[in-house]
């Protein structure tokens, strides 16, 4: 494992990426995204003057909403007819 090499990289609207300059050696890819689950590629071999594919796919994560409901207490008197 190479030490001390952290890199990120935005992927285009096609979720294309690129990551240049990167010495030969393993690394672990790590990828995320707002709404999936993260993914690491462990072992990903990098070899000089070439293209190494990192390919991720994504599985969706857990969707989670909050809903927050306040209400006040509202006392009736009792009414005699």
């Amino acid at each position: 494992m190479q030490p001390a090499l952290s890199v990120e990289a935005d992927a285009d609207d096609s979720g294309h990426y690129t990551i240049t300059d990167v010495p030969p050696g393993e690394f672990d890819l790590k990828v995320t995204a707002s709404g999936f689950k993260p993914l690491t590629q462990t072992n990903l071999m990098v070899a000089a003057n070439t293209v190494t594919n990192g390919d991720a796919k994504l599985q969706v994560g857990a969707m989670s909403e909050q809903v927050t409901v306040e209400a006040s207490v509202v006392n009736f008197a009792d009414r005699k007819e």
